[in-house]
């Protein structure tokens, strides 16, 4: 796969995942999956379903805990977010707990007051990046770390994933941290062309009111739902990041053939 603009310790534009869906299963069985993978690997690699990486013993034995992003914007941040906030109201809760705006986004000076410049992840990453996922490599006082698997995601970050039933504030998307490292992102897959698609003409409409590009609707994606899919778990795993965790690189150089800037 391909990502514009992305070169760094953990990132290189061009890089490998690992995807894959279970018909008639949920996000759980997939994150399941995933922890099975990697603790046979580690197990392959190193005998057993643990891993030291950068001097810290990783315990990847299923099942993996599991953490809300709520609870951990809490535990980390001080934050207290629900998902169904409007930008303004986020903004308003990241500046009274001392975080700086966000960056400017699409060459404007500025969010303004009100965050009419950003949209609702730009702020909630603005604080997510810098102090929760460094956190999530912290082990409890002489014991190893363990895999966190963030679940229940603000819906504003829906992306592919279905809303939690009962709970439609936020949504059926997990990802797995080892180390404090993103492995993966997954979901409950949503399989409703109808809120699909209304998802695409917001994001679309959006991007085009924050100044950025708009890409045409995928209509053969739109198509394929709407001719029918089971209800559906799926994840998508960095291959590359998986090899750098069991081979304790520090750069994922390490673990290409060339990145971009050797090219």
């Amino acid at each position: 796969m391909f990502r514009h603009g992305e070169l760094g310790p953990h990132h290189n534009p061009e890089f490998t995942m690992l995807e894959w869906y279970r018909a008639y299963a949920d996000w759980s069985a997939v994150a399941g999956d995933v922890a099975e993978l990697c603790a046979e690997l580690a197990a392959v690699v190193h005998g057993l379903p643990q891993l030291r990486y950068r001097g810290q013993e990783i315990d990847l034995t299923p099942p993996w805990p599991t953490l809300s992003v709520a609870e951990a914007v809490h535990r980390h941040c001080g934050l207290s977010i629900r998902g169904d906030e409007s930008t303004a109201e986020l903004l308003e809760k990241v500046r009274a707990a001392g975080f700086p705006d966000p960056p400017p986004v699409a060459g404007r000076s500025g969010g303004g007051a009100d965050g009419s410049a950003w949209s609702w992840d730009d702020v909630f990453f603005s604080v997510f990046l810098d102090h929760v996922e460094p956190a999530l490599a912290a082990a409890a006082p002489g014991q190893p770390a363990r895999p966190v698997v963030l679940i229940d995601w603000p819906a504003p970050l829906c992306a592919l994933a279905r809303p939690k039933p009962g709970a439609p504030q936020v949504v059926e998307r997990f990802e797995a941290y080892l180390a404090g490292l993103e492995l993966c992102n997954g979901f409950g897959e949503l399989c409703d062309e109808v809120e699909q698609r209304r998802r695409l003409v917001h994001d679309a409409a959006e991007r085009a009111r924050r100044g950025l590009p708009v890409y045409p609707r995928d209509e053969r994606f739109l198509g394929a739902l709407a001719e029918g899919m089971p209800p559906s778990g799926g994840v998508a795993l960095g291959v590359d990041r998986l090899l750098m965790l069991l081979l304790d690189a520090a750069h994922i150089r390490e673990v290409l053939s060339f990145t971009a800037d050797e090219l």
